[in-house]
């Protein structure tokens, strides 16, 4: 005889480290149950997005962030698994030794970096930085080309 048991359910998303703009995204619901589950339902912020184990999104764009939530439920009981997807936050802060940093906080939190952009206090372009790669940028007032000063605004992405 089978045991009786209410859902044991676990969330797998693919990617599951390094996830990008326009990227897509297969969110896995996996359970084990007995009797098997008469209800699966993902959420994401509480609102019903499918009634399959499976969950995949095209393209994906910023607005995908949020907590998603797999319930599945039979006759005994049932189980619950979540996984929060978070765009990186993203913050510029001027150290003490006078180098830039750009702070950045999401969920996964594997990050590639694009080349540093420096803008005058209005707002128009004026170059790329060649700190590509790097959350870390360090000014060389000295060396620099004289034409620019480190006033401005500073952009990470």
């Amino acid at each position: 005889m089978l045991p009786v048991n209410p859902p044991i359910v676990k969330v797998t998303a693919l990617p599951s480290s390094e996830l990008n703009e326009k990227d897509n995204i297969s969110l896995s619901c996996t359970y084990d149950s007995n009797p098997c589950p008469s209800f699966i339902t993902w959420t994401k912020n509480q609102n019903i997005i499918s009634h399959d184990a499976e969950y995949t999104k095209i393209n994906i764009s910023r607005d995908e962030n949020g907590l998603y939530v797999c319930n599945v439920s039979n006759s005994i009981g049932y189980g619950v698994a979540k996984i929060q997807i978070n765009p990186p936050k993203v913050a510029v802060e001027q150290l003490q030794n006078g180098s830039i940093f750009c702070n950045v906080s999401g969920v996964p939190n594997n990050y590639t970096f694009s080349k540093w952009e420096h803008r005058s206090s209005n707002g128009d372009f004026l170059r790329e930085l060649d700190d590509e790669g790097s959350s870390l940028l360090t000014i060389d007032v000295q060396n620099d080309n004289p034409i620019y000063t480190s006033d401005g605004l500073y952009y990470c992405r």
